[in-house]
């Protein structure tokens, strides 16, 4: 990321009614998912039409929507996420898909190879090497979990500056 860049005012959308509370406080971005494929799904109330539905207020608004797999599947999961991913290239068109599972990643990188992967903070990036990985891979962004300072922050990024 650009340090002159204007920062991403990024917020979560649990339900259709927050998102558009989210909407008119002025957010830049959303991050949404159903909920068999989202790590908040017991507060998450999306369903695939409520993801039909907010991704139309976003594209009318202007926004960014970028939607959450980021819960590691057991391999019955497996079939469930590939036709999810499907669904998500032919009808949500996100700007990028929120991921922590390697399998996960690797699924859309097959199935959906033009999406943007952002790593989530449950991915537990925590140094440079880690990020240099992802990267490698074809991540676009890493959240960075709470736990890091500033310090090491900065330290990761003076490692792999390209890397949002």
């Amino acid at each position: 990321m650009n340090l002159m860049q204007k920062p991403e005012l990024l917020a979560p959308a649990g339900s259709l009614e927050k998102l558009k509370i989210g909407l008119q406080y002025g957010a830049d971005a959303f991050y949404l998912g159903a909920s068999p494929f989202s790590m908040r799904s017991r507060t998450n109330e999306f369903t695939v039409n409520d993801l039909l539905e907010g991704m139309s207020l976003i594209r009318k608004a202007g926004k960014k929507a970028y939607v959450t797999m980021n819960i590691n599947p057991r391999a019955v999961k497996i079939e469930a996420f590939k036709k999810h991913i499907q669904f998500l290239k032919k009808e949500i068109k996100p700007d990028a898909a929120i991921v922590a599972d390697a399998g996960v990643f690797d699924m859309i990188r097959e199935y959906y190879p033009t999406l943007p992967i952002h790593m989530s903070v449950q991915a537990n990036i925590l140094n440079y090497r880690a990020v240099e990985f992802w990267q490698r891979n074809g991540a676009s962004r890493i959240i960075l979990p709470r736990e890091l300072s500033l310090l090491e922050i900065k330290a990761i990024h003076e490692k792999v500056p390209k890397m949002e």
